[in-house]
């Protein structure tokens, strides 16, 4: 009798590393942000007037006033100066990565701010942040008055950039 229960917790302490060691050698993590408005109709305000192709992205034109002189970058696009802090965050977090946070401004009263929102980057609800990819493609909005927002747009940079 004490030979079976010995061999009973034998088999059981040898299968989880049976399968631990199973899922190291074959089993691969990974990890996959999705790009949004890529599949189905776009659901856009009717004061856009616009109609959306998918897969959508933002027009090359446009892109070009947000990146700037950057190359392959992921942009955070901010219109608040509100978000300073969270947006300090995320430079501080991926100062040696490209990442950049970009705020587009009304300074010279001819940019509509919620146009921007609305239209070009699609932006519903409470969000005020947008993260694009270099391509143009949206990649996912969040609220920059929570924490836990930019906590996940942090975490979900980090997977783009295969950090994980």
């Amino acid at each position: 009798m004490k030979g079976k229960k010995f061999l009973f917790l034998f088999l059981a302490l040898l299968f989880p590393v049976v399968i631990f060691l199973f899922l190291k050698i074959f089993g691969k993590n990974e990890f996959e942000v999705a790009v949004l408005h890529q599949d189905g109709p776009i659901n856009s305000p009717s004061s856009c007037g616009a109609v959306y192709q998918t897969p959508y992205s933002v027009a090359d034109s446009l892109m070009k006033s947000i990146r700037g002189n950057g190359g392959d970058m992921l942009y955070v696009v901010y219109f608040d100066s509100t978000l300073q802090t969270a947006l300090n965050r995320i430079a501080y977090e991926f100062q040696r990565d490209p990442v950049r946070p970009v705020r587009l401004v009304d300074e010279a009263g001819g940019l509509d701010l919620d146009y921007w929102r609305r239209c070009i980057f699609l932006m519903e609800g409470t969000a005020s942040i947008v993260l694009l990819d270099s391509n143009g493609r949206i990649r996912g909005y969040y609220d920059g008055e929570k924490r836990e927002e930019i906590d996940r747009l942090m975490v979900e940079a980090e997977i783009i950039l295969g950090r994980y």
